[in-house]
């Protein structure tokens, strides 16, 4: 395994309420999920592959806390990953497209009850009623919550062998959608059970670029207030060009296979496709759970997570585009990505975390510690 190497800190803006040594134990959680996933030590190895690297923004204003901090290397072999450091954000990416969905329900041109056939670009609807038979009975809210009962072509066997072969195909939004017309059946009516489903968040970012007359990138930029938010290197990779301040992109492998390469569109959809920071994703979820991003009421509705999931601790349960889980007694809003993502506020401890490792697999242990620990080093 490579060695750690450790990334300094960003000061905190204020004299820090911590004390002196927080920041040295914050960078030791990086450290320590490291060496969690060392091959060399016996009872850490996963298929044979270390972890190359991990970086988290921990925000805890409450507390006095900005801190960003990294450990590992951008890619094996090469130089110490940067805290700053950008990556794809995976299905993160639903979040912003769910809160996209709901700046349009703020400005009232969509209600979440209404079927979603009716804000769909009209030649996407007979592709809607292909997906399902009960194409007239899916709403804007079941294919927010994952409760359409289309089938999710995200985890189809073609899809991902497809991905193997060709990583560099260009993928449209009628090819995604079309793995499953072709390679599935529905799981049943809307609104009767959850399903993980990518398929559906292709079709919501269809009716922001319906309702914006905007390509995906630029409806999504559009709505989202990156701007005020100081989202200075969140893009949509592939489909908008790279934003000057954006930093090197972090490599993230899959087992022992580099993905940095890949064609972003076969995730670059609705799904997922953003590329950000930890830090940035962090700014995005406080401000969505407790800023005014939406209305009060859209918040609210955005926030009730009052779908059980089948998806353990990646989310126990569903809001539009956001997850709820207790875990260890403690509570975490936000959204995993398949690569190594998260972006979680703990609203009891008022804290934020967000943050990547970039290797696959990984040990769910480990990552429990590093998500919890600055809540107990906080005293949380």
């Amino acid at each position: 395994m490579s060695p750690t190497d450790r990334s300094a800190a960003e000061p905190s803006a204020e004299p820090p309420a911590e004390p002196s040594d927080l920041h040295d134990r914050l960078q030791a959680l990086l450290d320590t999920f490291l060496a969690a996933h060392d091959p060399a030590v016996a009872g850490t190895s996963l298929g044979g592959f270390d972890m190359p690297g991990v970086v988290m923004h921990v925000e805890a204003p409450s507390a006095g806390v900005r801190w960003t901090g990294a450990a590992g290397v951008v890619e094996r072999g090469g130089a110490p990953l940067a805290p700053d450091a950008c990556f794809r954000t995976a299905s993160v990416t639903k979040t912003h497209v769910a809160t996209a969905v709901m700046r349009l329900v703020d400005r009232g041109v969509l209600d979440v009850h209404d079927p979603a056939a009716a804000h769909l670009p009209d030649e996407i609807v007979p592709v809607l009623r292909r997906l399902t038979p009960h194409a007239p009975d899916v709403t804007v809210e079941h294919l927010l919550r994952h409760t359409s009962g289309i089938y999710d072509f995200g985890t189809d066997a073609t899809y991902r062998r497809t991905i193997g072969r060709e990583p560099v195909k260009v993928w449209s939004a009628l090819d995604l959608l079309s793995i499953a017309l072709d390679h599935g059946t529905p799981w049943g009516p809307p609104g009767e059970t959850f399903h993980y489903c990518d398929t559906g968040y292709v079709l919501l970012a269809l009716v922001l670029e319906h309702h914006t007359g905007l390509p995906f990138a630029a409806a999504l930029r559009s709505l989202l207030p990156f701007d005020e938010l100081g989202l200075a290197a969140t893009w949509l990779e592939g489909k908008e060009p790279v934003p000057p301040a954006a930093p090197a992109r972090a490599h993230q492998y899959l087992g022992g296979d580099d993905t940095f390469g890949f064609d972003p569109s076969f995730d670059g959809y609705g799904g997922g496709g953003l590329v950000s920071t930890a830090a940035e994703l962090a700014v995005f979820v406080r401000a969505l759970v407790t800023g005014d991003v939406l209305s009060e009421r859209s918040r609210a509705a955005m926030l009730d997570t009052c779908v059980p999931t089948d998806l353990g601790e990646l989310g126990q349960r569903c809001g539009y585009g956001i997850f709820s889980s207790t875990i260890d007694g403690i509570t975490r809003i936000g959204h995993e990505g398949f690569w190594g993502i998260w972006m979680y506020h703990l609203p009891d401890h008022d804290v934020t975390v967000a943050g990547a490792h970039t290797g696959l697999p990984y040990d769910a242990t480990a990552k429990r510690a590093l998500l919890h620990g600055p809540v107990h080093l906080l005293g949380g």
